[in-house]
């Protein structure tokens, strides 16, 4: 009887955890706290372990939480970028070859013709597997995917849409030993096999040649809008909801 109650109380175990290794828990924070700041020396300060921001200038708030609709987020200012570092191969999750990612963001308002928000999955070094793109083009708002050359080229392709002033859920399929990536829109069919922007810097795993630093980040960038986000989980196997 033991032995079957250890064994229910595993599988419930494996079922909650579904192999995720990371998501952004932003509950203990009040709206208005501010994430990511400098002082007037320029010096940062963080709430949240291992983010940052760039550029650093002096008297700057980067991202603070806020509410959207009851949704808590970040808000990441306009022309900054918010970076991450939250996990390292320590994580056996971390380690595997293929790995999930799923972001929900928002953006109320978008200029014309402009990259207005872009989330990268890379190494710590600048070695980038994806880019998403938020767009705003002759009206249209839509998401975009780099498909690289492997050498830090690349090209966009049309991913799916979005819509000002609602949440957009992206759904990122890494598999670092064909070194390419899947991305999904809303739920949407999957547009497969992109190309890594470094292809020829990955092994096999989500960590690259000859890194000594075995951290790996996520980049959310704020072009020319204030860019929200509500959730962001990274997985071995995908994400639940």
């Amino acid at each position: 009887m033991k032995k079957s109650m250890f064994l229910i109380c595993a599988l419930m175990a494996s079922a909650a955890f579904g192999g995720e290794f990371y998501r952004l828990n932003l509950k203990d924070l009040a709206p208005g706290s501010e994430i990511v700041k400098t002082n007037t020396d320029g010096k940062q300060s963080s709430l949240l372990k291992a983010w940052g921001m760039w550029p650093r200038e002096a008297n700057t708030v980067g991202a603070v939480v806020t509410e959207v609709d009851g949704v808590k987020a970040l808000q990441i200012k306009k022309g900054i970028q918010l970076n991450s570092s939250e996990w390292s191969m320590a994580s056996n999750d971390a380690q595997q070859s293929v790995i999930y990612a799923r972001v929900k963001v928002m953006v109320k308002e978008a200029p014309e013709g402009v990259v207005t928000g872009a989330v990268m999955f890379q190494q710590v070094n600048g070695r980038s597997a994806a880019f998403i793109g938020l767009l705003c083009n002759k009206g249209k708002t839509y998401v975009s995917a780099s498909n690289g050359d492997g050498k830090g080229y690349v090209k966009w392709v049309h991913a799916g849409e979005f819509k000002l002033g609602e949440w957009t859920t992206v759904d990122v399929k890494m598999d670092f030993v064909k070194k390419v990536y899947d991305v999904s829109v809303n739920g949407s069919e999957a547009l497969k096999d992109n190309k890594f922007r470094h292809a020829e810097a990955w092994e096999g795993t989500m960590w690259a040649k000859s890194v000594e630093n075995k951290d790996y980040r996520y980049d959310i960038k704020a072009d020319n809008a204030d860019v929200f986000v509500s959730e962001i989980a990274f997985s071995a196997d995908p994400v639940e909801k």
